[in-house]
């Protein structure tokens, strides 16, 4: 499985791509509610503003594609000198789920994250994401913080971090 980052600011077609990915695979019915606060569609405002601004956020981001070009999961990160290493974002279409895009993914920001010589990787979950939570857990992450109702139906966002 190929992992390509995706500089959106520096070239139109990467920006495109993941323009239309995030908006598909953000939204989807399986994936919304592990992926919004509120529960409600991400709006292409919203996510247009991330692809614009990521750099400057310390943002990354990294792709699984089909071999027609297709995206089929993102990961996020955000790579911060002062805040540290963070997983801010994972999504993987329906149709690709259960194939290892997530947990390669997960694994390549650990080893980003290794490269740079973070001392940890952080990242947050919704508590009934049990997919995740999972995979987490195999890849060494501990619970850390728990946000208490932090989603719009009260569901808490699970604080995880793996040392590395």
């Amino acid at each position: 499985m190929i992992i390509k980052e995706m500089i959106p600011q520096n070239n139109i077609n990467y920006y495109n791509n993941l323009l239309e990915a995030f908006i598909s695979i953000w939204n989807d019915p399986e994936n919304l509610k592990y992926l919004s606060l509120t529960m409600k569609p991400f709006q292409e405002e919203t996510i247009s503003y991330w692809l614009s601004n990521h750099l400057d956020q310390g943002g990354q981001y990294f792709v699984v594609q089909e071999d027609q070009g297709e995206i089929l999961g993102i990961s996020a990160v955000k790579i911060n000198n002062i805040e540290g290493f963070e997983l801010i974002g994972l999504g993987v279409r329906p149709k690709a789920k259960r194939a290892g895009i997530g947990s390669s993914l997960i694994l390549h920001a650990i080893n980003l994250a290794n490269d740079l010589r973070y001392k940890a990787v952080d990242g947050s979950l919704f508590a009934d994401n049990f997919i995740m939570m999972r995979i987490l857990l195999q890849f060494k992450f501990m619970p850390v913080q728990i946000k208490h109702h932090a989603r719009t139906d009260g569901t808490d966002l699970v604080c995880m971090k793996k040392y590395l």
